[in-house]
């Protein structure tokens, strides 16, 4: 359409300048400025040269990276189309880029194979020089660290100090605030109290030890947009630390195993849409200690259901 429209003014200048009319000089002064400014008001995509490049990506595991596009142009850029290849998946965070706006591409994949890899995502554009452009992706898949050569995360001998001091803290605390009225219930509603509120404090607490590996992980679920993954890897794990304490030593034990035990719910949800889907996910519900895929998760939580909903059922407001 552009190009027709400068072949219509040049026309109109060619005309003017052949005629013999007054107002010649007035055309092709007009034609030439319009040409000009039809010239300059043209937009124009700028991508990086060096695209998306991932590093070292884990076999199997979901990678996420992401680039800015910039309009360096003078007219909005209008993006009609995003293409992935090989498996890859290609978002971008607006359609329409306006006169020094930017957009964010984000491109996610899984790799299946060992060795480097090179992609690109196709984007077409109004772009009159480069109507489409390409964006090169590239990394380096390796295998995983096995079990005996990971390294913990730094606080994990802390965490797990702490949980043996939580426990027998918890245990002393519900015994001496029972002492008086001590029965076989109120002995199995104590164990559940400290077993559920300890293994919710634990599991919080080596997920808070490598926050950015467990939001990695969330992003393999598929379930949550990129922008919520860092949030939701630090409130997940703020709340089993919170709900788990509240659950031995506060006074709303019911309260405190409805919160639990919707936890286990929205875990088993997760769990098995993963499963049903295939997704090549590890449960992380100790952080990276844990590598169970979903399936023994999902058997883990549905026992750990029984007792919070027993103790959300039966227990005492004390």
């Amino acid at each position: 359409m552009q190009m027709n429209l400068l072949r219509k003014v040049s026309l109109l200048e060619f005309r003017a300048a052949s005629s013999s009319d007054a107002v010649k000089p007035f055309v092709v002064i007009s034609g030439g400025l319009f040409v000009a400014w039809a010239a300059i008001a043209a937009p124009r995509l700028a991508v990086p040269p060096e695209g998306i490049a991932f590093g070292e990506v884990f076999v199997g595991s979901n990678a996420v990276g992401r680039i800015e596009l910039r309009n360096a142009g003078n007219a909005t850029v209008s993006v009609s189309r995003v293409k992935a290849c090989c498996g890859a998946k290609a978002e971008l965070s607006a359609m329409k880029i306006p006169l020094n706006g930017s957009a964010t591409l984000s491109v996610s994949l899984t790799p299946q194979e060992l060795g480097a890899f090179s992609k690109s995502i196709q984007i077409a554009c109004d772009d009159p020089e480069r109507p489409i452009l390409s964006v090169p992706v590239s990394g380096v898949v390796v295998a995983p660290p096995t079990a005996e050569g990971r390294s913990p995360p730094p606080c994990e001998n802390i965490v797990r100090t702490v949980l043996v001091a939580f426990v027998c803290v918890g245990a002393a605390f519900l015994f001496w605030k029972g002492r008086r009225r001590f029965s076989a219930r109120r002995c199995l509603e104590g164990v559940c109290r400290v077993g559920l509120g300890g293994l919710f404090a634990y599991a919080g607490a080596m997920k808070l030890c490598d926050v950015s590996s467990f939001a990695g992980l969330l992003s393999r679920y598929e379930m949550l947009p990129d922008f919520s993954l860092s949030i939701f890897a630090v409130a997940i794990p703020l709340a089993e630390c919170v709900i788990g304490s509240f659950l031995v030593f506060s006074r709303w034990v019911r309260l405190s195993a409805a919160a639990v035990s919707a936890m286990l719910v929205v875990f088993i949800i997760a769990l098995s849409q993963a499963a049903l889907r295939g997704l090549d996910v590890s449960c992380g519900c100790f952080g990276g200690v844990s590598s169970s895929g979903p399936l023994p998760a999902i058997l883990r939580d549905i026992l750990l259901l029984v007792p919070s909903l027993w103790l959300a059922s039966v227990s005492e407001t004390t």
